[in-house]
């Protein structure tokens, strides 16, 4: 008896440190999400070893967790907060990934209005200075000159306390858009040297690249990459504010 007792604490000690050990991000889907652009943000963090929870607050949009990105993981639903305390709850995460943010919670956000239990997980969460990352597809698409600047001026008083928003700038791969002309010129060899139009080339043979990797560059300048490596979000996000080239051989 006291063997089997044994091995049952020396499982549990087992499985608490392995618990411990885990990158773990908490992913908030919701419905009418661009749930293709969460699926490729999924990837890049699984890519990194983060360990993916679901938190559904889905309505109408439910048969997206039959899809493989989502089935199968961790899952809670978003009434576990009316029974648990945000604080304790986020506590064993890393950070945070929302499917999708409205330009009025972008906006109540600035003004340090979190209400609803979105609002408070993404302040207990970036009150511990951990990061939350979210797709807007309000903030997409936007053509006006005066318009864009405002709200590009949004996101950098928001990723300033550590909530960063994806729009249509960012790509999976971090990398920028590209005319299908240069893309065609690549793959003939026509530009050998690659794209020196402004700037330097660099060149990172890591295969997972990070903020460190990118952050030493200017703007405007190139950075080529082997085709397996994978970027982290922050080292994406940072390429795209600062109009940094990332290109693959």
């Amino acid at each position: 008896m006291m063997e089997r007792l044994d091995e049952i604490v020396e499982e549990v000690v087992r499985r608490l440190k392995r618990y411990m050990a885990e990158k773990r991000v908490l992913l908030l889907l919701r419905d009418d999400s661009d749930f293709s652009r969460v699926k490729d943000l999924v990837q890049l963090l699984e890519a990194a070893d983060y360990t993916i929870v679901v938190c559904s607050f889905l309505l109408k949009d439910v048969k997206v967790l039959e899809d493989p990105a989502f089935r199968n993981r961790a899952f809670i639903r978003a009434a576990i907060f009316k029974e648990v305390r945000y604080d304790e709850f986020l506590r064993g995460f890393h950070g945070v990934l929302i499917s999708d943010l409205h330009f009025e919670e972008c906006r109540a956000y600035l003004d340090l209005r979190f209400m609803d239990t979105i609002g408070k997980i993404v302040f207990e969460t970036v009150k511990e200075n951990k990061p939350v990352y979210a797709i807007s597809s309000e903030m997409t698409g936007v053509k006006n000159p005066y318009l864009k600047e405002r709200t590009n001026s949004m996101k950098e008083e928001l990723s300033k306390m550590k909530l960063h928003l994806f729009t249509e700038d960012w790509h999976p791969e971090g990398a920028s858009k590209t005319s299908a002309e240069e893309k065609q010129k690549t793959e003939k060899g026509k530009n050998p040297g690659g794209l020196r139009e402004q700037g330097e080339e660099k060149v990172c043979t890591h295969r997972f690249i990070t903020l460190s990797d990118v952050n030493t560059l200017k703007a405007s300048e190139a950075m080529w990459i082997s085709p397996e490596a994978k970027l982290t979000m922050e080292a994406s996000d940072y390429a795209r504010r600062n109009g940094i080239r990332i290109r693959r051989k």
